[in-house]
C-alpha cells in the first residue's frame, strides 16, 4: 500500500469519526427535543392539537433519522474492521487496528448510555433527573476522546 493510500484512508477515517461524534450528539439533541415536546404538549393547553401533532411528529422523526445515523455509523465501522481482517493487505496498522476495536466497543456503550439517559423516563421506569443530562455529557466526552486517541495513530 502506497502512502498516498494511507492518508486517503486516514482521511477517509478523520471524516468519518468526526461525523460519528455529531451523529451522537444530534442523537442526544434529538432525544431533548422529544422531551421538551412532550413537557410543551402537557403545560401548554392553548397550544392547537394540530400544531403539537406537527410539533411532536417532527421530534420523533428528527429522533428517528438520528438513530439511523447512530446505527449506520457503528455498521460501518464493523465493516471496516471486519474488511481489515479479511483483508491480506491489512490496510490498518495493527495498532490503529487494535484503537478501532476498542473505539468501537466504545461507540457501543455510549450510543446505549445515550439511548438509556434519553428520555423522561429510564427504560425500568425510573424518571429521568439533571444527572443523566452529565451522564450523556461524559459519554460524548469519552467518544471524543477515543476519536483524539485515534486521531494521533494517523
Amino acid at each position: 500500500m502506497s502512502e498516498d493510500d494511507d492518508s486517503n484512508n486516514d482521511d477517509w477515517l478523520r471524516n468519518f469519526l468526526n461525523q460519528q461524534y455529531l451523529h451522537a450528539e444530534y442523537y442526544c439533541n434529538a432525544q431533548t427535543k422529544l422531551q421538551n415536546s412532550l413537557l410543551q404538549q402537557q403545560n401548554n393547553a392553548q397550544q392547537s392539537c394540530s400544531s403539537k401533532h406537527v410539533q411532536m411528529e417532527s421530534a420523533v422523526l428528527e429522533l428517528s433519522a438520528a438513530v439511523q445515523d447512530v446505527q449506520q455509523d457503528l455498521e460501518t465501522l464493523r465493516r471496516t474492521i471486519i474488511a481489515d481482517d479479511n483483508n491480506n493487505n491489512n490496510n490498518i496498522h495493527p495498532r490503529k487496528q487494535t484503537l478501532l476495536q476498542g473505539h468501537v466497543e466504545l461507540s457501543e456503550r455510549v450510543v446505549m448510555t445515550i439511548y438509556e439517559h434519553g428520555g423522561m423516563y429510564h427504560p425500568n421506569g425510573i424518571p429521568a433527573t439533571k444527572d443523566d443530562i452529565e451522564i450523556k455529557t461524559v459519554a460524548l466526552a469519552s467518544l471524543r476522546a477515543s476519536i483524539a486517541r485515534l486521531e494521533e495513530s494517523f
